[in-house]
């Protein structure tokens, strides 16, 4: 009715330009891409919400609290009284065990009640909702993109769930949706979605993932489960070892043509050995202490192969 009075003139819309929500790089991808950058973040907010962030100490720089976490799950239909929707279990899973980190590290400063997923597929929220029972987080809200219209939380995970091609004209391409479903947290905001696919969806998702990748991101440490939280990408014959190791860092390779095996044998292990499953943090963090120690094991050996280009390792994976 409103659209149908502004059409005709009977009403006149304004914009509210100062925006008092969220900070300002949560808000910067909808400003960039919905308000073409007019908006503005009171600066009383700005300061509350980055004082609050460096409290709970989950991201490198405090003024950027968003991420796009690139997960490539496949989507799938249930049975029973979704089976007409669509959901992600890998996805549901990361979601999950991001939740989980982030009141581990912000323990006392954040409840559950403060935290909320988004999906909008009614079969994912009924699958993050069952993945988060496992953990024991049943305050956890979740709900659709619909449900979350008008709604705020400190912490908001988005899942977009879909991992095929050619969706165009589909809902979740919806400006309006796209548009709610980005703009709900107060504090700190990441997106669960295939980047790859979702670029594909609309110019208005392409354009929201850029800007989320503007913003640079880093969570304060590796979260294991949960890829992209390392500082430094491994490319190992079109993988990424994303998720619980940065090797420059942890490993100290140089070319690691020789290792690829034992890397690619070591992280088959601990994605299949998940901490949903297992429960145990510590447990996992063993496993990946272990698969170092591997890994040096087989540098020392291989140190006359010092000297072979990564790029014959790659091309050797494709």
């Amino acid at each position: 009715a409103f659209h149908r009075m502004v059409k005709s003139g009977v009403v006149k819309p304004s914009m509210l330009m100062e925006h008092w929500r969220m900070c300002r790089a949560c808000i910067q991808p909808v400003n960039a891409v919905f308000y073409n950058g007019m908006l503005t973040v009171a600066d009383e907010v700005e300061t509350r919400r980055v004082n609050d962030l460096k409290q709970w100490g989950l991201f490198k720089r405090p003024d950027r609290p968003t991420m796009w976490i690139d997960v490539k799950g496949k989507e799938s239909h249930p049975t029973g009284v979704h089976e007409k929707s669509t959901k992600n279990d890998k996805e549901a899973d990361v979601c999950a065990w991001l939740a989980k980190w982030i009141l581990g590290k912000a323990a006392g400063e954040l409840q559950q009640e403060d935290v909320v997923v988004i999906a909008s597929y009614s079969a994912q929220v009924e699958r993050i909702t069952a993945v988060l029972k496992e953990l024991g987080l049943t305050k956890i809200e979740v709900g659709t993109t619909e449900k979350w219209q008008g709604g705020e939380k400190k912490i908001v995970i988005v899942s977009t769930t879909r991992t095929k091609y050619g969706m165009r004209g589909e809902f979740i391409a919806d400006p309006g949706k796209i548009c709610v479903g980005n703009s709900r947290c107060t504090h700190a905001q990441f997106v669960v979605g295939h980047k790859e696919v979702m670029r594909t969806v609309s110019p208005q998702w392409d354009n929201i993932i850029t800007e989320i990748d503007k913003q640079e991101g880093q969570l304060v440490e590796e979260v294991p489960g949960v890829p992209e939280t390392a500082q430094a990408p491994l490319p190992l014959g079109g993988n990424r070892i994303t998720t619980l190791m940065t090797v420059n860092d942890r490993v100290g390779l140089g070319p690691l043509v020789k290792w690829r095996k034992v890397m690619l044998k070591g992280y088959k292990r601990l994605t299949e050995q998940t901490l949903l499953k297992e429960g145990d943090q510590q447990q996992t963090l063993k496993s990946f202490e272990e698969l170092v120690k591997e890994v040096k094991k087989e540098t020392e050996r291989s140190t006359h192969d010092e000297n072979v280009d990564v790029k014959s390792m790659q091309q050797e994976g494709e």
